[in-house]
Parts: structure tokens; C-alpha cells; sequence
């Protein structure tokens, strides 16, 4: 229970806004379920409209599916708060990003759940408010690692120029001559999975409508547009995914993603299954902690032997 005493003010409200939200629409479905019709809509196109029906057992499917998010959520951030105490990290970035995400994922589960109850539709515009939200989340954490980096700089300014000096004159020597090294990204079966499941889900919800009204296929090729967006994103990641190891500094590949991490910012390598959002596609994953506000967590197949690669090119031993 010690641990709780290192939440922050803000995650303890968001958690239980999280809480209140899904604890709440549980009561309300069970008060409300006797009276609920047997056939249900379970399926909504892009304007909020039912496009297919089912039965009524289905709310208690989406309700048990925001119940496991919530606990993920709450097990997310409890791993995020102990990591942070356990390696004196000043990063806030991810415990910032799960404190937003909680409560949204309660109140969109809400809304479907009391929407398909209440009014028999989602409204018309569910969609974009949930690409509205996904976009100002995107926003959030790049500015967020934004002042993370300048805040490291500023406050480590003469240290790193101390570091800086001590690595020309002893370590940097350490490293030249020594090759370069590739070490290939791991993906798990669950991240196919999902790529897949992504894929067939809006293909088989978009293809019924293919020959209805204007409308209808507006709201198809709308939808095949952000599939195609979302795969020309998503798709490299799977291909183009690796860590290279230079003489200086290492670079992680990830798609269309790049990040350069020297080497004497990195203070230590620690083996972890945080599933925070991250330039991997793997849960096991290594935690990078640096003094510079470049914190990541990255996945590769040989963890092992990058661990103790990362720790000499770097004068780090354990």
C-alpha cells in the first residue's frame, strides 16, 4: 500500500474518474437490463447509426472488455509510479499519457454501453470524437517529451558538459574501432494478430454497405481511406524495425520512426514488460533510462546480448 503514497494528485483523480465511470455503467446496465429488448444494435457505422443487430448478452461482452481495460490501465500505471520510484527516473511522460487514457477509455465504453441502451444509436458524431481525442493524444505526448527533453538539458546542463569532457579525453577512444552492430526488432504473435484483426474488422463492416445509398458509401470510402492511412503507418513497423549500434551513439529504427540515443546519456538497461505505449511490438521489452529525456522502451530478438553490448560501448557494467 506504500506505493500508492507516490501518486501524484492528478492519477489518483483520473483512476478513480476511471473507476466511478465503469463501476457506474455496470450498475446502470444491471438495473436496466431486465427492461432492455431482447435484439440490440451491436454494430455502428460511421455516423452512429445501428448497421446490425444481436442480442442484449452482447452489453455484458463490451462491459467485461472496459472492466480488463480498466484493470490494465490501473496495472499500467501502478508498474509506471513503482518504476519510477525504483530508479529515481524524473520521466513523467507515460504516467501522464495513462492518467488521460483511463478515464477516456471509461467514458467511450460508457457511451456505447448507455448509448445502445438509451437512445438505440451512438450518435452522429462518435467518430470524429474519438479521432479528435486520439489526435490531441498524439499532441499531448509530443509535448510532453518536448519539455521532458529541455527540462533534462536545462537541469544537467553542466553535468553532461563535465560528462562530455571526461568522455573525450578517457571513453571515447573505448568505442572506436569497434564495429557496428544490428540488432533486429521483435514482434509478437498478438501484434500480427491485431494488424490482422484490425484489417478484417473494418473490411467486413464496410463491405454489406458497398452497394447502398450515397450515403453508405461515402461513409465506405471514408473508412478504406483511414484503413489505408492507419496500414501505410502501421505496416512498416513489422519490416523496418531494428536497433543499430554505432561507434557514438545507437539508432532505433521503428517504420517511418527514428531515434538517436548517445551513449553517455544512457544510465541503465532494465528488463521489463511495461505494455506503455513505446517503440516496440513486443511486451518483452527493455526500459532505456537516460539523463537526457530520451527514455524509451524498445524490443529486439537478442536481448541479452544488446543489454551487455549497450552497457560497453557505454562504460557501464552491472
Amino acid at each position: 500500500m506504500k506505493m500508492f503514497e507516490h501518486y501524484r494528485k492528478t492519477e489518483i483523480f483520473s483512476m478513480l474518474l476511471m473507476w466511478i465511470v465503469t463501476i457506474g455503467v455496470g450498475i446502470y446496465i444491471a438495473v436496466m437490463y431486465q427492461k432492455i429488448p431482447d435484439v440490440i444494435p451491436t454494430h455502428f457505422g460511421l455516423w452512429g447509426q445501428p448497421d446490425s443487430w444481436g442480442s442484449k448478452t452482447s452489453l455484458l461482452f463490451l462491459y467485461g472488455v472496459s472492466v480488463v481495460m480498466a484493470v490494465i490501465e490501473q496495472w499500467a500505471l501502478h508498474a509506471a509510479v513503482k518504476n519510477s520510484v525504483k530508479t529515481g527516473a524524473g520521466s513523467m511522460m507515460n504516467r501522464d499519457t495513462l492518467a488521460v487514457t483511463g478515464p477516456f477509455l471509461a467514458l467511450i465504453f460508457g457511451w456505447c454501453s448507455v448509448g445502445t441502451i438509451w437512445l438505440g444509436r451512438l450518435g452522429k458524431y462518435f467518430f470524429f470524437v474519438v479521432l479528435g481525442f486520439v489526435a490531441a493524444l498524439f499532441v499531448f505526448i509530443f509535448i510532453r517529451q518536448r519539455q521532458e527533453q529541455r527540462r533534462a538539458q536545462e537541469s544537467g546542463r553542466i553535468r553532461v558538459q563535465r560528462e562530455e569532457e571526461v568522455y573525450r579525453t578517457e571513453k571515447r577512444d573505448d568505442t572506436l574501432g569497434i564495429p557496428d552492430m544490428k540488432f533486429q526488432g521483435k514482434v509478437d504473435l498478438w501484434a500480427w494478430a491485431l494488424l490482422i484483426f484490425v484489417n478484417v474488422l473494418v473490411l467486413w463492416s464496410v463491405i454489406p454497405a458497398a452497394g447502398g445509398e450515397k450515403e453508405e458509401i461515402a461513409s465506405v470510402i471514408t473508412a478504406l481511406i483511414v484503413l489505408v492511412l492507419v496500414d501505410l503507418l502501421m505496416v512498416p513497423i513489422y519490416f523496418r524495425n531494428y536497433i543499430y549500434l554505432g561507434e557514438q551513439e545507437l539508432l532505433i529504427v521503428f517504420g517511418f520512426i527514428k531515434k538517436r540515443i548517445r551513449y553517455r546519456n544512457i544510465e541503465l538497461l532494465e528488463e521489463t514488460h511495461n505494455p506503455l505505449s513505446s517503440l516496440a511490438m513486443s511486451l518483452d521489452r527493455i526500459y532505456i533510462h537516460t539523463n537526457s529525456g530520451d527514455d524509451v522502451l524498445v524490443a529486439v530478438k537478442e536481448k541479452q546480448a544488446f543489454i551487455e553490448e549497450v552497457y560497453r560501448r557505454a562504460g557501464i557494467w552491472e
